[in-house]
C-alpha cells in the first residue's frame, strides 16, 4: 500500500501525486473517500481500478510523480468490508 493524493478528479479519470514510481501501463487499485460535494450524500469509500496512461517525473520532497490515470472499474465499499481490512 502506498500513500498518494488525489489532485483532480473526473468521470473518468483522476490525476494524482505519490512517493512511488510509476510506469505507463501500471494497473493500480484506489481506495479513496468521495465527498459529499461530489457525491450528492454522504461521504462514500470506494475502490477503484485504473491505469496509468501519463507520468511527470516530480523533484518534490513529498512526491516523486505525478499521474494520469485511467479508471476501468469503481465500486462501493461496504462499511463491514472497511472495519475488516
Amino acid at each position: 500500500m502506498y500513500p498518494g493524493q488525489a489532485t483532480n478528479m473526473s468521470d473518468h479519470g483522476i490525476f494524482i501525486r505519490t512517493p512511488r514510481p510509476l510506469s505507463v501501463g501500471d494497473v493500480l487499485v484506489i481506495m479513496l473517500t468521495l465527498p459529499m460535494e461530489v457525491t450528492g450524500r454522504p461521504p462514500e469509500a470506494v475502490r477503484c481500478r485504473a491505469r496509468v496512461v501519463r507520468v511527470e517525473l516530480l523533484r518534490e520532497a513529498d512526491a516523486c510523480a505525478a499521474a494520469g490515470l485511467s479508471i476501468q472499474s469503481c465500486e462501493r465499499i461496504e462499511a463491514t468490508a472497511r472495519r475488516s481490512n
